[in-house]
């Protein structure tokens, strides 16, 4: 797709994105997808995760091996990247924010974010006079917090909230999450949303809401799998997941495939972040905990494959969410079994889905028994037409027209 179509009567505006996670990481991240492909008609600065003095202190007593250096000043806080889209963003780090989180005071936790929004948006606002911008396109990604007392001091002709979890049911924002993320959504001029059923929700707060779905590195996954094919092991069943182990995963559900299908693997892949949480499945001896990986290796480990899971619980969290690894897997045409987590109708011919355990169990037997080149066409087709070059061209004509 050319993004660059019609770009004589399109202005393409700077933007600032505050980021929410870091810009570095082993686990795919939507934010950075979309960030690396509006690069390449406008120029980036993404704000890089709001550290604070405990994530400093700790890396001085060797407890984390953060890079500190742009944070306190000994390295240049504010880089140029070079993304996989061979595109170049500028990488701004911010100085150390206090911790609040833990405050049980709604008005002192307020009075700690007005803190915490001054000190990032003094480093933005001396971002943005170095690269000699104007006015800028702002974009908060899912970082209401540090964004609520900033809008409009930013310089900024256009203000915009991307949303691509419910935040209310985000553990870690359980108790101001939902309080703050409406008010600032009353205050932005656009909201963008990453499934229906946050658009159906967050547009009854802001009408200007569109739907930027989740994508996929269609190119990255498919020709690899184009090139190399599966690279299953002979007489070795591979029954994986890719994503974080985190609240949103049914254990108990991936402890009874274990068992069912006793002769296979289980194999997960991505980063524990809740190693509390895997207690249901310790000791199991066919569950394989990979741990993260850099996102390159992904294609390779999903052609060992032979079904991919999305074993999700059903949740205020989770029946919002388009999860990115359904068009991973599907680009790599391979069989995917999930969990009734969420409306994704448009999947319903393609992939399987569980209500019940029983329900996903039975469906994982049904794709491990699927003929050769079952759906594999139809599958891939799919995945190409949820590429993440529609969604960012629509994302930025959207920047584009409202900014101008």
């Amino acid at each position: 797709m050319d993004l660059n179509q019609n770009r004589e009567e399109i202005i393409y505006p700077p933007i600032v994105c505050l980021g929410f996670t870091p810009w570095n990481g082993n686990y795919a991240k939507s934010t950075t997808q979309l960030i690396n492909r509006l690069a390449r008609n406008h120029e980036i600065i993404y704000v890089d995760y709001q550290f604070t003095f405990k994530d400093v202190l700790y890396r001085f007593l060797g407890k984390s091996d953060l890079d500190v250096g742009p944070i306190i000043g000994t390295k240049k806080s504010l880089r140029v990247e070079r993304t996989d889209q061979g595109t170049d963003v500028n990488v701004l780090s911010l100085p150390p924010v206090f911790p609040i989180n833990w405050i049980d005071s709604e008005s002192i936790f307020r009075f700690g974010l007005k803190v915490n929004s001054w000190l990032i948006r003094r480093k933005i606002k001396s971002a943005v006079k170095k690269m000699k911008w104007d006015k800028i396109a702002f974009v908060s990604a899912y970082n209401p917090f540090f964004a609520l007392d900033s809008v409009g001091k930013l310089n900024e002709a256009l203000h915009c909230y991307y949303c691509y979890d419910e935040i209310s049911g985000s553990p870690w924002a359980q108790k101001y999450g939902a309080g703050v993320e409406l008010d600032y959504m009353k205050m932005v001029d656009m909201i963008f949303v990453s499934s229906r059923t946050l658009q159906k929700s967050k547009a009854k707060t802001n009408p200007n809401c569109e739907l930027i779905q989740n994508g996929v590195d269609f190119k990255f996954f498919n020709d690899y799998y184009i090139q190399n094919g599966y690279s299953r092991e002979p007489d070795k069943v591979v029954i994986g997941y890719v994503g974080s182990l985190d609240e949103r995963i049914d254990y108990a559900l991936i402890r009874k495939i274990a068992e069912q299908f006793s002769d296979a693997e289980v194999r997960l892949i991505g980063r524990v972040v809740y190693p509390d949480l895997l207690e249901e499945i310790r000791g199991v001896e066919n569950i394989k905990l990979i741990g993260a990986l850099e996102y390159e290796k992904l294609p390779k480990e999903l052609s060992k494959f032979n079904v991919g899971l999305i074993p999700f619980l059903k949740t205020v969290f989770t029946k919002n969410i388009y999860p990115l690894k359904i068009n991973e897997y599907l680009a790599m045409a391979l069989p995917v079994v999930k969990s009734n987590f969420s409306e994704l109708p448009e999947f319903d011919s393609l992939v399987y889905t569980g209500d019940t355990h029983e329900e996903f169990i039975a469906s994982v037997e049904r794709a491990l028994d699927e003929p050769d080149r079952y759906l594999m066409k139809e599958r891939i087709d799919m995945a190409s037409s949820n590429s993440w070059d529609f969604s960012v061209a629509k994302m930025s004509r959207l920047i584009s027209e409202k900014f101008n």
